[in-house]
């Protein structure tokens, strides 16, 4: 009974064996290929190829085109920059205003509560005045002084109708004199041993349209001090007496005075014209001169 068994179970493995083998068979012939055998087709991968090698020189086409353009670009943007001028620097008026600005935001940002002590504002800055700066003391207002004492005590104490320091002028001490005392104030002048103005440098007239004036510059050469003299005389008939008799040189100075201004110098030696025609009509430096010849 066990062989009978055993041999049973020999035959259905058998069975089993050549069922698995005829289905494996069958799969084989499915999935062999038709009994006329071909070639392997390479088409897929020649359209490869070529369209990968088409999409090369594409690229490469692209790239090239994109260099030129690129090229092309730079150049004009260095054209565009050459060709535009450089922008101006800003106004120092404009950079004072912007840090004035700043200045003024600062100021105008409130304090956080808490920190320290607001310091106080700035007043505005005023605007400078435009009156003139008034000019320190001349070193010579004390000689000024004593000059006008000196002539107060010794010729009159209205001789003198104003006095100055021309500070432009190396400071020099200028009077306006009236003119009946200004024969006996110009004697003092010589002959005071505090300036002895033994010499008259010069003379000269001079047209201030509603009057006539005289100005004598008279210098000490010993004491080396000096002073100006203005005498005024009326446009109608002016006159001032000469210093002829004090300083030779007033002799034609005084003519020419005369002679261009009609001002006439009382005591005068000769006063005739020295540099017209005694025929001449008119005084030619006068303001109001008309000549008679319009030619000359």
């Amino acid at each position: 009974m066990s062989e009978d068994k055993n041999q049973r179970e020999e035959k259905d493995h058998k069975q089993e064996q050549e069922q698995e083998q005829e289905q494996g068979h069958k799969q084989e012939q499915k999935s062999e290929p038709s009994s006329t055998p071909h070639e392997p087709s390479h088409e897929p991968l020649q359209q490869e190829a070529i369209s990968s090698s088409t999409q090369d020189v594409h690229s490469q086409a692209i790239s090239q085109e994109e260099k030129v353009e690129t090229a092309a670009l730079h150049e004009t943007a260095n054209q565009e920059q050459k060709q535009t001028p450089p922008k101006p620097p800003a106004n120092a008026t404009d950079t004072e205003a912007a840090k004035d600005k700043s200045k003024n935001d600062t100021k105008a940002t409130p304090t956080p509560t808490g920190s320290a002590k607001e310091r106080p504002a700035k007043p505005p800055r005023t605007a400078k005045s435009a009156e003139a700066v008034p000019e320190e003391p001349s070193p010579l207002q004390p000689l000024l002084d004593q000059l006008l004492e000196g002539i107060k005590r010794e010729v009159a104490e209205s001789a003198v109708q104003s006095a100055g320091i021309n500070q432009k002028n190396g400071h020099l001490i200028t009077l306006v004199v009236a003119c009946e005392h200004w024969l006996r104030l110009a004697e003092w002048l010589k002959h005071d041993p505090a300036w002895q103005c033994n010499y008259l440098r010069n003379l000269s007239g001079v047209d201030q349209e509603s009057y006539l004036e005289v100005v004598y510059h008279l210098i000490g050469l010993s004491t080396r001090r000096e002073v100006a003299i203005h005498v005024r005389a009326d446009r109608d008939s002016p006159s001032i007496p000469s210093v002829t008799s004090l300083w030779e040189a007033a002799n034609w100075n005084e003519r020419e005075v005369y002679d261009l201004f009609g001002i006439h110098f009382s005591d005068h030696p000769n006063l005739t014209r020295i540099m017209m025609p005694d025929q001449w009509v008119g005084h030619p430096l006068r303001k109001d001169y008309e000549p008679l010849d319009s030619e000359v």
